[in-house]
Formats: structure tokens, C-alpha cells, sequence
């Protein structure tokens, strides 16, 4: 096509994806780089699986709900949600609800999710430059953490 028209035509969602369309194609188009966090149901006991990873594609019903979502280079979590309670009954205290989340690993390549599982999805855009910059900084901050240990236990030795 035309750059002209591209210009022209640039702000318009012909496929009708909404929300989607702006926050998430469009900022992969300029630079930017959707991660998402998606929360699964619970299983048992207020536990459930979560997945972080870059959005490879969500697809959307004509009514704007999210059918499916696709991760790539995804990692996997384990998270808990406890509920909180005003139960100030024989003594007790009351409690505010907690999330903890525990340590994650890389799953693969990519991970399709459908609407069945998902509870509930948090996308955020960061710039790519940006995302380089931190994955080197956690880099650095890894081989600095593994040089003390060796020195540490090098020092226990003697």
C-alpha cells in the first residue's frame, strides 16, 4: 500500500478489536511490548496457576470478551488468594485479604489460554529498549549475587 494512505488509515480498527487493537497491536507497532499477566481459576484451597509472558494474540468476540489469549515466552506461577474476614468473634482479629505469589518458571515458547480458565488478565505496555535495559541489569545483578556466594563460601573454607 500507499505510505500516504497508511498514514491515513493509521488510527482505524478495521477488524473491530477495540481496547485490543489500540493497546496491544498498535504499541507492538511502535515499539512497544505487551506483557500480560493472567490469573487461571482457583483449584482447591485458594490456590491457582498464573502465566506472565508478551502477547502473541487475544481473540475477542464481537461483544468485546476476551475468548482466548496466546503468551510467548511464557512463565509459569503459582499463586494463593486468601480471603479476608470482619469476624471479630471470641477474640479473633480481623484479616485483609492476601495474594502471594510464589516463584515462577519459564514454560516455553508460547501458551494458548482459553476464556474457561482465565480469571482475570493485566496487560502492560513497556518500550522494548526498556525491557533490554532491565533484563541486563537483572543480568549483572545475578553474577554480582553468585560472586559474593563464592566468595562467602570461599572465605568459610579458610
Amino acid at each position: 500500500m500507499d505510505d500516504g494512505l497508511d498514514l491515513m488509515l493509521d488510527g482505524v480498527d478495521f477488524g473491530n478489536q477495540g481496547w485490543v487493537y489500540a493497546n496491544v497491536l498498535r504499541p507492538a507497532q511502535n515499539g512497544y511490548r505487551p506483557i500480560a499477566y493472567v490469573l487461571t481459576t482457583l483449584m482447591k484451597d485458594g490456590l491457582g496457576v498464573g502465566y506472565r509472558g508478551t502477547v502473541a494474540d487475544i481473540r475477542q468476540s464481537d461483544r468485546g470478551e476476551t475468548l482466548a489469549i496466546t503468551l510467548g515466552e511464557a512463565a509459569r506461577f503459582l499463586f494463593e488468594l486468601k480471603p479476608g474476614s470482619n469476624d471479630t468473634s471470641y477474640g479473633g482479629e480481623p484479616k485483609e485479604p492476601a495474594f502471594t505469589r510464589y516463584a515462577e518458571d519459564d514454560v516455553g515458547s508460547v501458551v494458548a489460554l482459553d476464556a474457561r480458565v482465565i480469571q482475570n488478565i493485566v496487560v502492560s505496555n513497556r518500550r522494548s529498549s526498556q525491557l533490554k535495559l532491565l533484563g541486563q541489569l537483572r543480568n549483572e545483578l545475578a553474577q554480582e549475587e553468585e560472586a559474593a556466594e563464592a566468595s562467602l563460601s570461599e572465605k568459610a573454607r579458610t
